[in-house]
């Protein structure tokens, strides 16, 4: 065979490999939190894999200590403030782009109850932060918002903590769920406050 037939076919399938294994997109866009006439906007990732998006939002702290303590009482909101400082918050949204329920036994790779239990106690070993530095941080606790087939999404509060302030990070997440394997969500800024 003439070897610039072969180099072109080698190309071909090298291109078409390359095209199948990549996450169909990775998308950024800023999410918004109002409470109590203050305002934060915080950026979101979105990676799309197959059918599945996978949105990541870094969540500013300072939003669920005003929501739980309120704006009465500004010494203790400042001592709370002061005592998460190194806590960071992420929501993980995960949605099927067909508007299906995530949960629908044709698209996960374990039972409902097993996917549930995953959710809401399992994902905690799937997740971890990487700094700019290099030092990886460990998932110290999520929180799975059931919504009982009300929305086509689910949404995952990741807790971390040891995380210095104002520091550019990565989200990691190995998806056990669909399968996908890892992926991640870069965060170079922190949500800003807006007044």
């Amino acid at each position: 065979m003439n070897t610039r037939i072969v180099t072109h076919i080698v190309l071909l399938i090298v291109s078409i490999c390359l095209v199948s294994c990549k996450n169909d997109e990775v998308k950024s866009a800023y999410n918004y939190y109002n409470l109590e006439q203050v305002g934060w906007k915080s950026r979101t990732v979105t990676n799309h894999y197959s059918n599945v998006y996978y949105k990541a939002a870094l969540v500013p702290t300072a939003y669920y200590v005003l929501k739980s303590e309120g704006v009465e009482d500004t010494k203790r909101v400042d001592s709370i403030m002061a005592s998460v400082n190194d806590e960071r918050i992420f929501e993980l949204e995960i949605s099927l782009n067909d508007r299906k329920e995530v949960f629908d036994a044709s698209n996960i790779k374990m039972s409902t109850n097993e996917a549930i239990k995953h959710l809401a106690f399992g994902i905690q070993e799937d997740l971890s932060i990487l700094l700019k530095n290099g030092k990886k941080i460990d998932c110290q606790g999520v929180t799975f918002e059931r919504n009982y087939h009300l929305a086509p999404f689910k949404r995952i509060l990741v807790h971390f903590s040891g995380v210095p302030e104002n520091s550019e990070l990565t989200l990691l997440y190995n998806d056990n769920l669909f399968e996908h394997g890892n992926m991640s969500f870069t965060f170079e800024e922190t949500p800003i406050i807006l007044n």
